[in-house]
């Protein structure tokens, strides 16, 4: 099985519940697409760059490129239960798949060429974002998609509780 690279989207919680949304106000000329990591920077939403220091969550509409504060934006918040699916990645075609080995992976996220965020297996360090909790297609599926957690390090927000 083989497709393209899919856009990153929140897939729910490990629980098996919704994922928490807020909406944030969309900061000066942004042209994020849903499925973008974003990260709040002086009050208003911003798109991640290609190494985020922090994530707050995943854009789930497309910015309008216009002033600061005219448009909220729904925010799929990167809590410690919410999962995040993707496609994998590899710089090596071969290793361009889900392997057993992936689940539990520490590995990077990135901009694909393709303007989609992946879980990059080509970097494993002590830096890297997502934690591979689930495959939501069967091994060997080329560009295939993978749930995961957001390390606690790059979360913007930790626990929100009472």
């Amino acid at each position: 099985m083989a497709h393209g690279i899919i856009p990153s989207h929140p897939i729910g919680t490990l629980s098996g519940h919704a994922y928490p949304v807020l909406n944030y106000l969309e900061g000066t000329s942004q042209v994020f697409k849903a499925g973008d990591f974003v990260v709040g920077a002086s009050g208003y939403l911003t798109v991640c760059g290609a190494d985020p220091v922090l994530i707050l969550g995943m854009a789930l509409e497309d910015a309008h490129n216009t002033t600061a504060g005219l448009y909220t934006i729904p925010v799929a918040l990167a809590l410690e239960t919410v999962l995040f699916g993707m496609s994998v990645y590899h710089a090596t075609a071969g290793n361009n798949l889900i392997e057993a080995t992936d689940m539990f992976l520490l590995c990077d996220i990135a901009m694909s060429a393709y303007g989609k965020w992946v879980a990059d297996k080509a970097v494993v360090t002590t830096t890297s974002r997502l934690r591979i909790l689930k495959f939501v297609e069967p091994l060997a599926t080329v560009s295939g998609i993978v749930a995961g957690v957001i390390a606690a390090t790059y979360r913007q927000i930790g626990f929100v509780g009472a």
